[in-house]
C-alpha cells in the first residue's frame, strides 16, 4: 500500500486510518454561544457548525478568522458520518479539504442563509447576483467548506440540484438522518 502521510500546516498528517476512523469524515453538531444559537434559529436547525476530520485528532473547519486546522474536539451533541471510503477516497478529501486552509470566512453568506431559504421554500430561482455570490469558492462559511473539500473529490453530497454553495450546517442534518447517522 502506498504511504498516506503529507505536511500541512506543520502538521504530518496520515490519512490512513482503521475502518472505524474519523479521518474525512464529517461532523455536525451546535456549538455554544450566541452566533451558535443564531444560526441554529435562523435556519431552524439543531447544528449550526460542520467540519471535516482530517487525522483522527486534527479537523479543518471555517471560522471568524478563515479555514483552520484545529485539534478536534467534540462539542455536546454533535455526530459524525460513517462513509465506507476507501483509502484513497479518504486521502484525496483529505488533501482536498487541507487545500481550502486560511479560505477567508463568509459572513454574508451566513446572513443570507434567511434569504435563500425563503427562496427555496417558495420555488423561486435565486436572482443572478445572489447566484454569483453563494457559488463563489474566494470565502466559505463551514458548510460551504465540507460541500467544496467533498465536491472538489468527486464526492456529490446534495443531488437536489442547489447551486454550489448554497448550503449552511442544517443542510446536513437530512444526510445524517436519511443514513441513521443522526436520530
Amino acid at each position: 500500500m502506498k504511504p498516506l502521510a503529507f505536511m500541512v500546516g506543520g502538521f504530518v498528517v496520515n490519512a490512513r486510518r482503521s475502518t472505524m476512523s474519523n479521518v474525512a469524515q464529517i461532523w455536525i453538531g451546535p456549538t455554544p454561544g450566541f452566533v451558535g444559537w443564531a444560526i441554529r434559529t435562523i435556519t431552524g436547525s439543531t447544528v449550526n457548525h460542520a467540519k471535516i476530520a482530517i487525522t483522527d485528532d486534527l479537523d479543518i473547519g471555517a471560522e471568524p478568522h478563515g479555514a483552520r486546522i484545529r485539534r478536534q474536539r467534540d462539542y455536546e451533541g454533535g455526530y459524525w458520518s460513517r462513509f465506507a471510503f476507501d483509502d484513497d477516497q479518504r486521502k484525496l478529501i483529505v488533501k482536498m479539504a487541507t487545500m481550502l486552509e486560511n479560505t477567508g470566512y463568509n459572513y454574508v453568506d451566513d446572513a443570507l442563509i434567511p434569504l435563500t431559504r425563503w427562496f427555496d421554500r417558495h420555488g423561486i430561482e435565486y436572482p443572478n447576483w445572489l447566484k454569483r455570490h453563494i457559488s463563489s469558492t474566494r470565502t466559505l462559511q463551514c458548510a460551504q467548506l465540507v460541500d467544496l473539500a467533498y465536491s472538489l473529490s468527486g464526492v456529490q453530497l446534495f443531488d437536489d440540484g442547489r447551486l454550489p454553495g448554497s448550503v449552511y450546517p442544517g443542510s446536513f442534518e437530512a444526510l445524517f438522518r436519511h443514513n441513521g447517522w443522526m436520530p
